[in-house]
């Protein structure tokens, strides 16, 4: 399964302690192994910007708004493209910076950027869409349904 809810505690201490006077009570060692929050909203946002793609199968059980048993392969499957999206995003971002000239600059910004922060960024970015009353992209899918309480 998918360790979801401890990930995001791991992540809500660390961000509510990295810039206090108590930032010194926890250490984290490696926040870059945590991965993205692979849920349904995270799942339609990489759809939706075209970073994972949908079977029609797979395509035709969403707008059934049918709902996939946690052990579902094709919902197993959605949760961990998800992950790997995230990944291969952070991986070109920090590569994109290692290689720009403004790399001295900027003095490495990204060893401070998490998978998990372009897991937020993704969601935020789709959030301040519907806030705003703006049009999602074409071919918007719905969010596959989960009757899993692991996530």
């Amino acid at each position: 399964s998918f360790n979801m809810r401890a990930q995001k505690l791991v992540m809500d201490i660390w961000c509510v302690l990295k810039d206090s006077t108590h930032h010194d009570l926890v250490q984290f060692f490696d926040l870059s192994s945590i991965s993205a929050l692979a849920d349904h909203k995270l799942a339609q946002v990489l759809n939706e910007c075209g970073c994972i793609q949908y079977s029609d199968k797979l395509k035709v059980r969403i707008n059934n708004k049918e709902k996939l048993p946690s052990d579902d392969p094709d919902e197993v499957e959605i949760r961990a493209c998800s992950i790997a999206a995230v990944k291969r995003i952070y991986d070109e971002v920090r590569y994109l910076e290692e290689k720009s000239d403004n790399h001295k600059k900027t003095f490495g910004w990204w060893k401070m950027i998490y998978p998990i922060h372009i897991d937020f960024w993704l969601r935020y970015v789709r959030e301040e869409l519907e806030r705003r009353g703006k049009n999602c992209p074409p071919g918007l899918s719905r969010a596959h349904r989960s009757d899993s309480q692991k996530y």
